[in-house]
């Protein structure tokens, strides 16, 4: 019922892994002054740390008029992702949440611990055009995760901002020492180093280890699977972030970003790339304490209670 959507996510202009243009929303690293107009939007947050304000309009020569929205972390801790709907106003509220469908435009934005989405007491703003704003009349965050191993808001779309991190810094744990080795070579070309690393990034299992699910459970302990579709989003999650540096490499080896550009140059690039691009970081894949006790296997759902007409015993003329 509830769609999660997987974007690309950077602080400035890059477009990498989990923030992509499926909505119209801009967003923004810095807060500034704003007006102190009403806000054209019903403003909503499940989450109680995180507050989403009004902050004037504002025009852009790419984009036109737009509105400005700056969502405040007020909580002691790095939000290292959060999930926002877009609510038409045929989605009614009940019990404190919106029952969204597919008429609701969900948005996720992930970082990671080294590089939060919002740093603690900081704010990240928004720009939401008026067509969007008058089609879509209600912003509502409903989910956050914090650099702490803790989430607030809904429990489903809180664990799938955990399983993406998670994805994508195992991607980063498997690539980072690639591009770290390949950048120390003197014996090969440039050309040389450009397919040696294209044979190694094809050869990288994204295959979920045991300290990833690990992982998972110390952050959302009891979160069963019950879809069976832990594994697979983490695959495809780790996958897609794979794809998007060895597209980098392929246009790199094709020579389509400029003949002659020296590969230690593209290896510095595609470093700032994951970085911005929140692939990951330096250590940010370490268990925190405790987490090393957490099971290495998702949790199953229960079995179904059988109902009480076939638990019934068998009558003689049954």
């Amino acid at each position: 019922m509830m769609s999660f959507s997987s974007l690309s996510f950077s602080k400035v202009a890059y477009a990498s892994l989990m923030r992509t243009a499926l909505v119209t929303i801009f967003v923004l690293a810095l807060s500034v002054v704003a007006h102190a107009d009403v806000s054209p939007v019903q403003l909503e947050s499940s989450v109680p740390s995180i507050t989403i304000t009004y902050a004037g309009q504002g025009s852009d020569p790419t984009i036109g008029v737009y509105y400005r929205f700056s969502v405040r972390n007020n909580s002691t801790h790095g939000v290292t992702g959060f999930h926002l709907f877009e609510v038409p106003d045929s989605i009614q509220k009940a019990n404190g949440s919106f029952a969204c469908d597919a008429s609701c435009v969900g948005v996720a934005l992930d970082g990671d611990s080294a590089d939060p989405m919002i740093k603690a007491g900081e704010s990240f703003d928004m720009r939401v055009p008026p067509k969007d704003a008058a089609r879509l009349p209600t912003i509502w965050i409903d989910a956050a995760v914090f650099d702490n191993y803790t989430y607030a808001g809904d429990k489903k779309i809180a664990s799938h901002l955990g399983l993406a991190q998670i994805a994508t810094q195992a991607a980063f744990d498997r690539v980072k020492p690639l591009l770290d080795g390949i950048a120390t070579d003197t014996s090969n070309s440039d050309s040389g180093k450009a397919e040696e690393l294209r044979a190694e990034l094809n050869a990288i299992s994204v295959d979920v280890e045991p300290e990833m699910v690990q992982r998972f459970n110390y952050w959302f302990p009891n979160t069963p699977d019950c879809g069976h579709d832990f594994d697979r989003l983490m695959q495809n999650t780790a996958m897609a972030a794979m794809r998007i540096i060895e597209g980098e490499l392929d246009k790199y080896i094709s020579g389509s970003e400029g003949a002659g550009t020296p590969f230690s140059a593209w290896l510095a690039s595609m470093n700032d790339y994951m970085h911005k691009g929140h692939i990951g970081c330096v250590g940010c894949s370490d268990l925190p304490g405790g987490a090393a006790t957490a099971s290495t296997e998702f949790q199953t759902c229960p079995a179904p209670r059988a109902s009480a007409t076939s638990q019934k015993p068998l009558q003689p003329n049954d």
